[in-house]
């Protein structure tokens, strides 16, 4: 019995140019979104702020050299962008200190590592990693003015102010945090205490001691 060979599938012809059509748009909305290009546009933007703004924020990746060189034409040429938002008034010198920062940190750390070193020996040969914060960096990513992570400055001023009380003189306002009471994560938990003992009204306090010892007493 002899076999017959199949000739070649026929596709038909109407087919073929609405499926190239989709075809080329699916490949070039995959490259608007997946091109090693895509992000060219952040990093020309970001760079023409670099010398302008002195200022990483556009875009933090680091060294910045490549980019500067991209966007230098354009900067050239006089490129100028809107700074007036509020948004460029925090960490202005960070692009300056970004330069000697991380050198400035392993410094610190040392030295701080050392201080330790010289009181309980061998301390330093126990740690495997370490991060040192500084009030730039807390300037940077919190936008707290001048580093200033637990608020309100804790100073006898503060202390003495009438109005920085949990009850204030409005009308159902409360306040409460570390910038009411004492710094740190001990002082804003008491002023929190302090806050919901006036929330409670009066007996506050022991309507606080009663509520806390509940689980307790329905544990036993």
């Amino acid at each position: 019995m002899e076999s017959k060979s199949e000739g070649p599938i026929k596709f038909p012809a109407p087919l073929a140019a609405p499926l190239l059509i989709l075809m080329a748009a699916l490949a070039g909305g995959a490259a608007l979104r997946e091109s090693i290009t895509i992000d060219e546009v952040a990093h020309l933007g970001a760079a023409v702020s670099y010398p302008q703004k002195r200022d990483l924020r556009l875009n933090e990746e680091y060294p910045p050299l490549a980019k500067i060189l991209a966007a230098l034409p354009l900067v050239l040429r006089g490129i100028h962008t809107d700074y007036s938002d509020i948004s460029w008034s925090f960490s202005n010198g960070w692009f300056n200190a970004m330069l000697g920062y991380e050198s400035a940190k392993a410094r610190i750390t040392r030295a701080l590592l050392d201080l330790v070193e010289r009181h309980h020996a061998g301390f330093a040969n126990l740690i495997e990693y370490s991060e040192l914060g500084t009030p730039l960096t807390f300037e940077h990513f919190t936008a707290a003015p001048a580093g200033a992570i637990y608020g309100y400055p804790g100073t006898l001023n503060k202390y003495r102010r009438p109005w920085l009380k949990p009850r204030t003189p409005i009308r159902n306002l409360y306040l409460t945090g570390s910038d009411v009471g004492l710094l740190g994560i001990m002082g804003a938990l008491m002023v929190g205490v302090l806050t919901a003992r006036c929330l409670l009204g009066p007996f506050g306090s022991l309507r606080l001691c009663m509520l806390a010892n509940r689980p307790l007493l329905d544990a036993e």
